[in-house]
């Protein structure tokens, strides 16, 4: 199978989710392109393709093509961008002003058509040109979105007015007064809005920017042994760094020198600082509290923790919950109807009705400017976003907006017992032998079975090697075989050793009937010899997480391959009434699949490879950072730095965040439903009532802006609780 290439790629341009559906639409058409999630939300298009068949700049290539910029690494032309929108915005919309004075004032000034024309024609086809290249470039793909309907409306209400003020008595019947001053304030309040709602937009992901600035800009490397300063892209694997306190770490790498604690909050959401001395690990982006070190450079660039969890924020926040497929289905016909309904209303009234051909165009006009496909559009994606970053800067990764939506449906959560419940790091009590051991045969028994256990990556294999560390001598075994899930066996002089759970003992009928059952049995030529006494130790967040989530209603089962007995002290300790004991990973799986047959929601919560089928099977798996590659890859949620108490507050964030959604949607087909028949002229007839184009643009304008608020407001709920 080829291996595919992902990527995000922020682009600048899009105004509603119509132009998304548009990128969308014309990327999935290509040969070696998988997939494509185009966000108006965040600016950005997430890219699943085939770089031999269609590399990134061809993707490029066809996105500008649609009339939209690619914006990436051009952080300070956007930034200038920004101001010189600001500067377009306050002369447009101070000529619009006056525009409206010289209109409607008190004041009668000679052939002020023309001085309204020669002012409105900057503003419309110079502030607003960007509309109109845009719905040109939608046209020529066939498409629409709302640059279509703004274009449309303000050339039509600037057009109408040259018509009067070039030929006069040709349309002398028909003139009802200009609209120059119209055009031109409809350019300025969508400007307007666009800006505020540009501003609020970055507000909503502003997870990532905190993300970026974690990364010091310079930092100091060991070079010839002399002290270099240089830039964080010029650092590479094997660097030694000096650390000084207050300094932030670089990259990840290893300390080889020197010792201090690190504040890793900011990455993990852990506010306690980690005490980290000669080769433990660090993470770039963490902060350096109070003593000095030296450290190595092992990872950089893109290959950084933090540079991961970025791209897979990003990613997240650019992907779409199933919940938005509406949303997205009714924005691709929207621009069609509203062109349709309002080409009707002006039908109605100046064919129908009798009405003069300024009302009709009136009516026409406002209806494609009020039309507002951009709240429809920014409803779900950017309460998505806030939700992800929200987790992200609490050590919640929501790996997808699809994650985000389930784990609120969840009402069964199954725990892994060893490494999620308890620390993962089982410690030997005892062994014990059986009275018929003679005392000189113990010390080279404790011998062959540090020898096996050596060779074991079992938890419970290293626990018993940590525990004869020292005590014992390693012998050449003759053979040595794992049986997974169950234990080993091994061959020494002609003995055999069998060492594992009572699994291992059924499978070879030797009877265990007389031993405790939660011990490790050890047994030499099909006699046991003795038993080792283990235990793991419980987090101590889980007896208050296990109570959190029965007040939310969630129930709960840990699965274990441990012996039941084991399992019983671990759930009674933190509360947990149902537990399924010694089981294989595939019988986990099973469990998830009989749990889902009975129409639960599942979420299944681990860390250890065996998990991994499960993470997958369940609707929500969830993976602790500090488990196995393969865990945290399969898992769409991971909780940063293995601390599971958060999982309540990613079930908040959720639950919070597709409220905020349903709440957005409701006021965009609200808002449109009740706009659209009124600048239609509904309310003419009964009582006189028509709403302007200028009135129109002012409340499309604030639809928009209106949702992304309520979006933020949620953000700032959670916050200040």
């Amino acid at each position: 199978m080829k291996k595919m290439t992902k990527q995000t790629i922020s682009v600048s341009g899009m105004t509603c989710a119509a132009c998304a559906n548009t990128i969308e639409k014309n990327l999935k058409k290509e040969l070696g392109v998988k997939s494509v999630q185009a966000s108006f939300a965040t600016d950005s298009v997430y890219v699943e393709f085939d770089e031999n068949i269609f590399p990134v700049e061809k993707i490029e290539r066809s996105i500008q093509g649609l009339g939209y910029v690619i914006g990436e690494g051009k952080k300070n032309t956007k930034k200038d961008q920004i101001l010189s929108d600001e500067m377009v915005l306050i002369l447009s919309l101070f000529s619009s002003l006056l525009m409206m004075f010289i209109s409607m004032g008190p004041i009668s000034i000679p052939h002020k058509e023309y001085i309204l024309l020669v002012m409105s024609a900057p503003i419309v086809f110079g502030a607003g040109r960007g509309f109109f290249s845009r719905a040109i470039k939608q046209a020529k793909n066939l498409s629409t979105n709302m640059d279509t309907l703004v274009a449309l409306g303000a050339f039509t209400a600037f057009f109408y007015s040259l018509l009067l003020t070039v030929f006069p008595t040709y349309f002398q019947e028909v003139n009802n007064g200009y609209y120059y001053e119209a055009s031109a304030m409809i350019i300025s309040l969508i400007l307007v809005g666009k800006y505020l709602e540009k501003r609020a937009k970055t507000k909503t992901s502003n997870a990532i920017q905190k993300l970026l600035q974690l990364n010091p800009s310079t930092t100091t490397v060991i070079l010839n042994g002399e002290e270099v300063e240089m830039a964080i892209e010029d650092i590479q694997k094997g660097y030694r760094i000096q650390i000084r306190p207050g300094e932030k770490i670089p990259v990840d790498g290893r300390v080889v020198r020197g010792e201090s604690t690190i504040d890793e909050s900011m990455l993990t959401g852990e506010p306690v600082p980690v005490y980290k001395e000669r080769g433990e690990v660090l993470f770039a982006g963490t902060l350096n509290q109070e003593g000095a070190f030296m450290m190595i450079a092992d990872k950089v660039g893109k290959d950084t923790f933090l540079s991961s969890i970025i791209e897979m924020v990003k990613n997240a926040q650019g992907s779409k919950a199933p919940i938005q497929k509406l949303a997205d289905r009714i924005s691709s016909v929207f621009v069609p109807t509203v062109i349709s309904l309002a080409t009707l209303a002006f039908v109605i009234w100046f064919f129908i009705m009798g009405e003069s051909f300024a009302f009709a165009l009136s009516t026409f006009v406002t209806t494609l400017i009020i039309s507002c496909p951009c709240a429809l559009g920014l409803a779900t994606p950017t309460a998505v976003s806030v939700g992800i970053g929200l987790g992200a800067e609490n050590g919640i990764l929501f790996k997808d907006a699809e994650s985000l939506q389930k784990l609120r449906e969840v009402d069964s959560i199954v725990f892994d017992k060893t490494g999620t419940l308890t620390k993962g790091v089982p410690v030997v009590k005892s062994i014990d032998w059986e009275s018929n051991i003679k005392s000189d045969d113990i010390s080279t028994l404790l011998d062959v079975i540090f020898s096996i256990e050596k060779q074991s990556e079992h938890p419970y294999g290293k626990a018993i090697v940590s525990f004869l560390e020292g005590k014992s001598n390693e012998l050449i075994l003759d053979q040595f075989k794992v049986v997974v899930g169950k234990g080993v066996k091994a061959e020494y002089k002609g003995d055999y050793y069998l060492i594992g759970n009572k699994r291992l003992f059924e499978e070879y009928r030797i009877s265990y009937a007389n031993y405790d059952s939660a011990s490790i049995f050890i047994a030499k030529n099909d006699h046991i010899i003795g038993t080792v006494s283990v235990e793991d130790e419980i987090r101590q967040e889980s007896k208050v997480l296990v109570s959190e989530l029965k007040s939310l209603d969630k129930a709960q089962w840990m699965l274990t391959g441990d012996s039941r007995q084991n399992a019983e002290i671990i759930a009674n300790k933190i509360g947990l009434d149902q537990i399924v004991a010694e089981v294989l990973p595939q019988e986990k799986l099973s469990f998830i699949e009989k749990l889902q047959e009975q129409k639960k929601v599942v979420a299944m919560v681990g860390d250890g490879l065996n998990d991994a089928p499960s993470l997958a099977q369940a609707d929500v798996g969830i993976s602790l950072s500090s488990g196995t590659d393969i865990a945290i890859e399969t898992a769409s949620i991971s909780m940063m730095h293995g601390d599971i108490s958060k999982l309540p507050y990613a079930f908040r964030i959720s639950e919070e965040s597709m409220s905020t959604v349903k709440q957005n949607l409701f006021f965009a087909f609200l808002y449109n439903s009740i706009a659209i028949p009124i600048a239609m002229g509904l309310l003419y007839l009964p009582i006189g009532y028509i709403i302007s184009p200028m009135i129109g643009a002012l409340a499309m304008s604030l639809s928009s802006i209106s949702v992304v608020s309520n979006s933020l407001r949620f953000k700032y709920k959670l916050k200040q609780n």
